[in-house]
């Protein structure tokens, strides 16, 4: 199965169209930035403090490079940055 979705990213991506989101899948999320079929990463940050939760990446994402574009504020103070995927943190 997650061939399958790897072809169909691959496919989707070879065509012309709109941008391809992904929204609180950390599932997926994982197994794009593992694929490196990530453009951009954005990070939304909530001003709510949680004990304990679901991880964002699973244990098989490694550390990944990102390089910062933009950052907005709102007026509840939800922070919205969004960074340009590189790939694989070098060591």
């Amino acid at each position: 199965m997650e061939e399958d979705i790897l072809a169909a990213i691959h496919a989707l991506k070879s065509m012309d169209g709109p941008d391809l989101i992904v929204v609180g899948s950390s599932t997926l999320t994982s197994l794009l930035l593992e694929q490196g079929l990530v453009d951009e990463v954005v990070l939304i940050t909530y001003p709510v403090l949680l004990g304990h939760g679901k991880r964002l990446l699973s244990d098989k994402v490694y550390a990944q490079e990102l390089v910062f574009l933009d950052s907005k504020i709102t007026p509840t103070g939800i922070f919205i940055n969004s960074y340009k995927y590189i790939g694989p943190l070098k060591r």
